[in-house]
């Protein structure tokens, strides 16, 4: 069985036995899940690829700033490396499209199990895009930091 930290990401033990050590520290608290894997297919409530990427740190709110914000990106590739990246995008309800505003220039490579940082750019306003001008949750329209590795989107 895996075990999967759906608290803060990745998994804890890719082959556990049933017994699992943890420290924590204060008020800390961490959500576990457990499952079996088959045929390159993971049981996880989160992700069923076997690779997992997260956000560690995002900001809560972004404006145009002319330089990028600062995104920590949490991976667990076992056995591959891949590149990853970010993104800021427009969400809409439904079958609609995502629409990318701003993506990292560059990937960062993923080995194993780790974090970087990303910068992700959030560029001026389109007064011809009313999704971006005004992304109001009321209009069904929400923005995102998003990351993928080519074949796993967050």
């Amino acid at each position: 069985m895996k075990v999967e930290n759906l608290t803060q990401g990745g998994v804890l033990d890719p082959l556990s036995n049933g017994v699992l050590s943890l420290s924590l520290l204060g008020d800390d608290y961490v959500l576990l899940y457990a499952y079996h894997s088959s045929n390159g297919r993971e049981k996880s409530l989160v992700n069923p690829s076997p690779y997992k990427i997260w956000l560690d740190s995002a900001p809560t709110a972004v404006w145009p700033t002319g330089s990028g914000y600062e995104v920590t990106v949490g991976y667990d590739t076992p056995g591959v490396s891949s590149e990853l990246f970010v993104s800021f995008e427009r969400v809409k309800p439904g079958n609609a499209l995502n629409k990318v505003y701003g993506q990292s220039a560059f990937g960062v490579t993923a080995s194993g199990r780790g974090s970087q940082i990303v910068s992700v750019p959030i560029p001026d306003g389109d007064l011809n895009d009313p999704d971006y001008v005004f992304p109001h949750p009321m209009a069904g329209n929400t923005s995102c930091m998003g990351g993928w590795n080519g074949t796993v989107r967050i």
